[in-house]
Protein backbone atom coordinates (compact mmCIF):
# COMPACT_ATOMS: atom_id res chain seq x y z
CA UNK A 1 0.00 0.00 0.00
CA UNK A 2 2.52 2.52 1.27
CA UNK A 3 4.70 1.40 -2.47
CA UNK A 4 2.24 2.29 -4.37
CA UNK A 5 1.40 5.44 -3.05
CA UNK A 6 5.07 6.40 -3.26
CA UNK A 7 4.77 5.87 -7.30
CA UNK A 8 1.38 7.43 -7.50
CA UNK A 9 3.46 10.51 -5.91
CA UNK A 10 6.65 10.34 -7.97
CA UNK A 11 4.25 9.77 -11.17
CA UNK A 12 2.33 12.68 -10.30
CA UNK A 13 5.91 14.81 -10.43
CA UNK A 14 6.96 13.64 -13.59
CA UNK A 15 3.78 15.00 -15.34
CA UNK A 16 4.25 17.79 -17.80
CA UNK A 17 3.57 21.13 -16.73
CA UNK A 18 0.57 22.70 -18.35
CA UNK A 19 1.09 25.82 -20.18
CA UNK A 20 -0.16 29.11 -19.19
CA UNK A 21 -2.80 31.23 -20.57
CA UNK A 22 -0.36 34.50 -21.33
CA UNK A 23 0.52 32.33 -24.38
CA UNK A 24 -3.41 33.02 -25.16
CA UNK A 25 -3.58 36.61 -24.55
CA UNK A 26 -0.25 36.98 -27.32
CA UNK A 27 -2.10 35.35 -29.77
CA UNK A 28 -5.51 37.33 -29.07
CA UNK A 29 -4.07 40.47 -29.27
CA UNK A 30 -3.41 40.46 -33.12
CA UNK A 31 -6.72 38.28 -34.08
CA UNK A 32 -8.68 41.43 -32.51
CA UNK A 33 -6.53 44.17 -34.38
CA UNK A 34 -7.65 42.23 -37.05
CA UNK A 35 -10.88 41.56 -36.93
CA UNK A 36 -11.27 45.51 -35.70
CA UNK A 37 -9.96 46.15 -39.13
CA UNK A 38 -12.26 44.29 -40.44
CA UNK A 39 -15.23 46.04 -38.52
CA UNK A 40 -14.05 49.50 -39.79
CA UNK A 41 -14.29 48.12 -43.29
CA UNK A 42 -17.58 46.57 -42.82
CA UNK A 43 -18.71 49.77 -41.36
CA UNK A 44 -17.95 51.53 -44.27
CA UNK A 45 -20.13 49.38 -46.35
CA UNK A 46 -22.91 50.89 -44.28
CA UNK A 47 -24.57 47.13 -44.27
CA UNK A 48 -26.04 47.36 -40.37
CA UNK A 49 -26.57 43.58 -40.32
CA UNK A 50 -23.09 42.60 -41.92
CA UNK A 51 -21.60 45.36 -38.97
CA UNK A 52 -24.01 43.62 -36.09
CA UNK A 53 -22.52 40.11 -37.13
CA UNK A 54 -18.70 41.25 -37.54
CA UNK A 55 -19.73 43.14 -34.06
CA UNK A 56 -21.02 40.03 -32.74
CA UNK A 57 -17.71 38.08 -33.96
CA UNK A 58 -15.12 40.58 -32.43
CA UNK A 59 -17.10 40.43 -29.11
CA UNK A 60 -16.71 36.50 -29.00
CA UNK A 61 -13.06 37.09 -29.43
CA UNK A 62 -12.47 39.45 -27.15
CA UNK A 63 -14.67 37.39 -24.25
CA UNK A 64 -16.87 40.58 -23.32
CA UNK A 65 -19.77 38.03 -22.81
CA UNK A 66 -22.64 40.18 -24.89
CA UNK A 67 -22.63 40.01 -28.43
CA UNK A 68 -25.76 42.85 -29.50
CA UNK A 69 -24.70 46.21 -30.38
CA UNK A 70 -26.70 47.95 -27.07
CA UNK A 71 -24.91 45.51 -24.77
CA UNK A 72 -21.49 46.12 -26.11
CA UNK A 73 -22.09 49.61 -25.80
CA UNK A 74 -23.13 49.47 -22.19
CA UNK A 75 -19.67 47.43 -21.62
CA UNK A 76 -17.67 50.73 -22.64
CA UNK A 77 -17.26 53.76 -21.47
CA UNK A 78 -15.82 56.15 -24.56
CA UNK A 79 -18.87 58.30 -25.43
CA UNK A 80 -18.39 58.59 -29.36
CA UNK A 81 -17.69 54.76 -29.54
CA UNK A 82 -20.95 54.35 -27.15
CA UNK A 83 -23.35 56.53 -29.43
CA UNK A 84 -22.45 54.88 -32.68
CA UNK A 85 -23.01 51.80 -31.05
CA UNK A 86 -26.54 52.88 -29.96
CA UNK A 87 -26.99 54.59 -33.58
CA UNK A 88 -26.25 51.22 -35.08
CA UNK A 89 -28.68 48.82 -32.48
CA UNK A 90 -31.44 51.63 -33.05
CA UNK A 91 -31.28 51.51 -36.68
CA UNK A 92 -30.85 47.89 -37.07
CA UNK A 93 -33.48 46.45 -34.98
CA UNK A 94 -35.76 49.61 -35.05
CA UNK A 95 -36.64 48.87 -38.94
CA UNK A 96 -34.49 50.86 -40.50
CA UNK A 97 -31.25 50.03 -41.19
CA UNK A 98 -31.38 51.49 -44.65
CA UNK A 99 -31.13 54.85 -43.24
CA UNK A 100 -27.85 54.01 -40.78
CA UNK A 101 -24.39 55.34 -42.16
CA UNK A 102 -21.48 53.80 -40.69
CA UNK A 103 -19.26 56.31 -41.08
CA UNK A 104 -19.51 57.49 -37.45
CA UNK A 105 -19.16 54.18 -36.13
CA UNK A 106 -15.71 53.41 -38.34
CA UNK A 107 -14.48 56.60 -36.92
CA UNK A 108 -14.99 56.12 -33.03
CA UNK A 109 -13.39 52.71 -33.90
CA UNK A 110 -10.35 53.97 -35.01
CA UNK A 111 -10.31 56.31 -32.53
CA UNK A 112 -10.90 53.93 -29.49
CA UNK A 113 -8.93 51.02 -28.49
CA UNK A 114 -11.40 49.01 -27.90
CA UNK A 115 -11.89 45.87 -27.90
CA UNK A 116 -8.24 45.28 -27.17
CA UNK A 117 -8.47 47.33 -23.48
CA UNK A 118 -11.92 46.29 -22.81
CA UNK A 119 -10.29 41.72 -23.52
CA UNK A 120 -7.23 42.25 -21.83
CA UNK A 121 -9.44 43.59 -18.78
CA UNK A 122 -11.91 40.56 -18.72
CA UNK A 123 -8.83 38.37 -18.73
CA UNK A 124 -6.59 40.10 -16.04
CA UNK A 125 -9.77 40.13 -13.65
CA UNK A 126 -10.40 36.38 -13.94
CA UNK A 127 -8.11 35.52 -11.57
CA UNK A 128 -8.39 36.56 -7.53
CA UNK A 129 -5.46 39.07 -6.44
CA UNK A 130 -3.89 36.21 -4.44
CA UNK A 131 -2.57 34.28 -7.37
CA UNK A 132 -0.27 35.15 -9.80
CA UNK A 133 -1.16 34.96 -13.79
Amino acid sequence: WLFSMVVIAWLWRQRPAKLSSPADSDQASPKLAGLKKQLIQTCRAHDSAQVVQQLARTAVAAKLGVTSPAAVAQTIKDGALKRALLQLDAAHYGGQPSSWRGDDLATALMASDWPQLEAAAKRSSALPGLYPE
